[in-house]
């Protein structure tokens, strides 16, 4: 692998954990929006990422070795869009609905 192209994709593996450990996914509007839309499409700025793509992000992501990149960032524990969409997963899966009880 040349120093370029390890470069960019240290550069692609920076940029994916700012989008993912964002603060932003900690918002309990967006935690809502995100489980519970019947679609997903990531917009920021000018980059649109369809749920399918953001997945396998997680998969490349989680199987891949870092070099202690969390600690780089100051982040120890899951990052919030991966809670996001694990909590998302089991919603859908389960076909759950909100019950109005009188």
């Amino acid at each position: 692998m040349t120093q370029h192209s390890q470069s960019s994709e240290d550069s692609q593996r920076d940029d994916l954990e700012r989008l993912i450990y964002h603060p932003y996914w900690s918002r309990a509007w967006i935690r809502q929006e995100f489980i519970m839309a019947s679609k997903i499409d990531i917009q920021c700025g000018p980059l649109h990422v369809p749920f399918v793509v953001l997945n396998r992000c997680k998969r490349d992501y989680l199987e891949a070795p870092h070099q202690d990149s969390q600690a780089t960032l100051g982040q120890e524990a899951k990052p919030f869009m991966f809670d996001l969409m694990e909590a998302r997963r089991g919603w859908h899966r389960e076909g759950s609905q909100f019950h109005i009880v009188p």
